[in-house]
């Protein structure tokens, strides 16, 4: 008997246990923070609702839409008052702004959620017929720490880390600065000494990513991240070391070609390099002849700049639709025009389409990253510009052809057979020559 005694008594001293020792975590737990879990996170929302509101001119957000920043970043202004904020961003007026209601939640963790339209930051984050998963970008941001004068933040769909700077001049002036940058912010490779070792740079000026590639003694390391425009020049998304000297921002000189490191004790200046033939955007606008079928062809063609600078429109095609355009895209880093397979219309119950052909393998296809390239011929007075492939697909693209899709752009439905989008009443564009400026 005394041993089962002694063997109860020490399962119910090992049942005991664990309650004692949950009470112990527990009173240790209570002593190491002074108030509850939920009353912490109050205070910590509180205090940045406050800090928020109390920049005057607002604060710089550099937005950085999808996931791993892929589609490059965004400055905006962001203006806080008690229930709405103002936005304000580089691809409008400097002087337009959009204003929408946000609110300030801790369901899980400290978050801004922007939950009303505006135009400027749900462009990023909506879907589009065209467009249906949008470009990923945030409109729920979780707060991970409160500065002064930074309020760093994540994207609670993108999780890509983003800061709230405090702005010390006006919204329309920063803005007004760095579409100024963008407007002159035109090299698109670098080359330079960075931390005792040389650095070529490569920037896509249409995506907004950056690439560095380090010439060690053995092998070329190359480290990418994405980046944003500052009323000053450059900022990466990541920070970029090389042989232990980390850089962030980069001032930028237009005149000088330069990018030059912001807050280093060692200066580090990369210097600008723009390719043969360049030509800036503004160069193209105007009336051009159209030159194909191995020169025996030809139509007139004007290209109109879209409001934001970034493309061309390009109209009097088609005989029969004069003013339906075709979309030509420039490229900032190389300075020629693109224009690849894309939808201009619809009939009854099809899609139709300019689609890419590739005549010696005899294809053509919709791939809208299929198509030509312009390569300038050098002259100022009589500017004319030849059609390359341009080579982001397996096809040899050297003419365009008139198709039709089905209505979800998924199938063929075969060669274009109606008027309204023919050229010189054909639905065939066979070996493009050049684009030649008519001079006024």
């Amino acid at each position: 008997m005394k041993i089962m005694k002694r063997n109860r008594l020490f399962i119910y001293l090992l049942l005991l246990l664990p309650a004692l020792v949950m009470q112990s975590c527990l009173k240790n737990q209570e002593d190491f923070f002074e108030e509850p879990s939920s009353e912490r996170l109050a205070n910590f929302n509180a205090n940045a609702y406050n800090t928020l509101r109390s920049s005057e001119n607002g604060w710089v957000l550099d937005y950085y839409p999808g996931s791993g920043a892929q589609y490059g970043g965004v400055s905006m202004v962001v203006k806080f008052d008690s229930l709405q904020a103002t936005f304000y961003s580089e691809f409008t007026s400097s002087d337009e702004s959009v204003t929408s209601y946000y609110k300030m939640t801790n369901e899980a963790g400290a978050t801004i959620i922007f939950d009303t339209y505006n135009d400027i930051l749900h462009y990023f984050s909506e879907g589009t017929s065209s467009r249906y998963q949008a470009m990923g970008g945030d409109i729920e941001f979780v707060i991970d720490s409160i500065g002064e004068d930074v309020v760093k933040v994540h994207g609670a769909r993108s999780r890509n880390t983003m800061y709230f700077r405090r702005l010390a001049k006006a919204p329309e002036e920063y803005i007004a600065e760095v579409q100024a940058v963008a407007e002159d912010f035109v090299y698109g490779k670098y080359k330079g000494n960075w931390g005792g070792q040389d650095v070529d740079v490569t920037l896509d000026l249409n995506s907004y990513q950056a690439s560095f590639a380090v010439q060690g003694a053995e092998e070329v390391t190359t480290v990418s991240t994405a980046f944003c425009l500052t009323d000053y020049g450059m900022r990466l998304y990541k920070p970029v070391t090389v042989n232990g000297v980390t850089l962030t921002d980069f001032d930028f000189d237009y005149d000088a070609g330069t990018l030059s490191a912001r807050n280093v004790a060692t200066p580090v200046v990369l210097q600008g390099e723009l390719p043969e033939g360049y030509r800036k955007f503004a160069d193209y606008e105007g009336d051009y002849t159209l030159t194909y079928n191995k020169g025996t062809k030809s139509v007139k063609v004007h290209l109109t700049p879209d409001e934001a600078n970034s493309c061309y429109y390009m109209t009097g095609l088609f005989a029969n639709k004069p003013d339906v355009p075709v979309v030509v895209t420039y490229s900032k880093s190389e300075g020629n025009l693109m224009i690849c397979s894309q939808m201009v219309g619809l009939t009854s119950s099809n899609q139709v389409w300019i689609c890419a052909w590739d005549t010696t393998a005899g294809s053509l296809t919709w791939n809208t990253s299929a198509g030509v390239k312009t390569v300038w011929n050098g002259d100022e007075e009589n500017p004319s510009y030849s059609f390359v492939n341009n080579g982001l697909t397996t096809y040899a693209i050297d003419s365009f052809i008139m198709w039709t899709l089905n209505a979800a752009g998924t199938a063929s439905t075969g060669q274009y057979s109606g008027t309204d989008y023919k050229i010189n009443n054909s639905a065939q564009m066979a070996f493009w020559v050049s684009l030649a400026k008519i001079k006024e």
